[in-house]
């Protein structure tokens, strides 16, 4: 059913650490001045809700709204369905901040901050991110597979893993950006499956450390302000290797 909050704040809060948390099932949602903290999801039975906060076909639209200290394994799942944030903040989540499969998420001017995982995470889906914040992530700022895509204009990645990664035949366009602080690669490109195309990222108008590293593997693809990033031969499992062994967690 649908879900309409018009004025808050509203606070959801967990009474108890079981709390699963929220899910719109089929339904459109419009939200603002909306906080929702520690939900956790549900591991069990025929149906599990691996997010805190989850959304289910239909269309939702967040604005002002903080979703905050989640245990879950995404602290947003969005599943064939569409999310528009405004002013949208992710805090202090374990795992994923929003996770896609088969739908789209568009952001403006929001902030994904404290994540264990992936700050959003693409699965055959499509991101637009305008003006938005990404930063202190364990994993990837954003991660697109199975032939996702994403737009990226004026998005600043700071302190991930890998800053930005394609793989699988997904294509990401980044424009007036900022990617700084990347502990393994600020762009990676390549193929993780057998048979699959390889990511691509096109970026323009973009800044970097200096001493910002690339990948270009798996005949992954890397344009930067029209140049080609110099492929990287070296099988991914012994990246991963490498990486597990120096600084942290984060995977291809």
């Amino acid at each position: 059913a649908a879900t309409t909050v018009h004025a808050g704040p509203l606070v959801a809060d967990a009474a108890q650490p079981t709390w699963g948390g929220i899910a719109v099932w089929r339904g459109d949602a419009n939200w603002k001045h909306v906080t929702v903290r520690g939900a956790r999801g549900v591991d069990v039975g025929v149906c599990p809700l691996p997010g805190g906060v989850t959304f289910h076909g239909g269309t939702a639209r967040l604005v002002d709204v903080l979703i905050a200290d989640s245990p879950a394994s995404y602290a947003i799942h969005v599943r064939a369905a569409r999310l528009e944030g405004k002013r949208l903040t992710v805090d202090n989540v374990r795992d994923d901040g929003i996770n896609v499969d088969h739908g789209d998420v568009a952001l403006e001017r929001s902030l994904l901050t404290r994540v264990g995982g992936d700050a959003v995470d693409l699965g055959d889906g499509r991101a637009d991110l305008h003006g938005t914040r990404i930063e202190d992530v364990g994993d990837k700022g954003l991660s697109a597979g199975l032939r996702s895509s994403a737009d990226l204009v004026g998005v600043t990645i700071l302190d991930a893993g890998i800053a930005i990664a394609a793989r699988d035949g997904s294509v990401i366009h980044v424009g007036t950006g900022r990617i700084e602080g990347a502990r393994h690669f600020a762009l990676a490109a390549y193929s993780r499956k057998p048979g699959r195309k390889p990511g691509r990222i096109d970026v323009r108008a973009t800044r970097f450390d200096p001493d910002a590293k690339h990948l270009a593997a798996g005949e992954g693809v890397i344009h930067i302000d029209g140049t080609a990033v110099v492929p990287d031969a070296t099988p991914l499992d012994a990246l991963d290797r490498a990486r597990q062994s120096t600084a942290g967690p984060t995977t291809l």
